[in-house]
């Protein structure tokens, strides 16, 4: 189980950002996202999946190239 963190959540029509922290240990085998900086990214490939207002059932992939 996760809850919602209210201070680190933002609406879809906004930034689409919602942060959740676990009550209780990570099932076995699974490692949690670190987080860190862009910094050295330029260049490299990305994809991005999200449910945006032009498809908010199916969803919405996305790729492209960070710039510096």
């Amino acid at each position: 189980m996760a809850r919602l963190l209210p201070q680190a959540w933002r609406a879809a029509d906004g930034k689409d950002v919602a942060f959740l922290q676990l009550e209780g240990p990570l099932p076995q085998g699974v490692e949690p996202l670190l987080l860190g900086s862009s910094e050295g990214s330029g260049g490299h490939q990305i994809q991005s999946f999200g449910f945006s207002d032009q498809s908010p059932e199916e969803g919405l992939y996305g790729e492209g190239q960070l710039i510096e």
